[in-house]
């Protein structure tokens, strides 16, 4: 399932995407969501940003799996969040 997904954010994201990671959030002690975080090139359109984290949503949101998804454009808060679970890199332009 990861590497479709993956496939699909690499491919809509027009080489924008600078890395892209990948968290279990814990909401309740027994559900959890599989938290996607894209971080894109510093020099990319902001505009080309916001259209590609809709695809990428929509895309997340009508998997024919069971399973629940979040998504989350990298930024100060999150990043020290992902920065602290060792491994959640799961994409990486270089």
């Amino acid at each position: 399932m990861l590497d479709d997904i993956l496939a699909f954010m690499k491919g809509v994201s027009e080489d924008i995407t600078s890395q892209i990671y990948l968290v279990r959030k814990q909401i309740t002690y027994d559900f959890f969501v599989s938290a996607f975080v894209v971080r894109f090139d510093d020099s990319a359109d902001e505009e080309l940003i916001n259209e590609t984290m809709n695809k990428i949503f929509y895309h997340l949101d009508t998997r024919p799996e069971d399973w629940q998804f979040a998504l989350h454009l990298f930024g100060p808060r999150v990043s020290a969040a992902v920065n602290k679970v060792q491994g959640s890199c799961v994409y990486s332009k270089q």
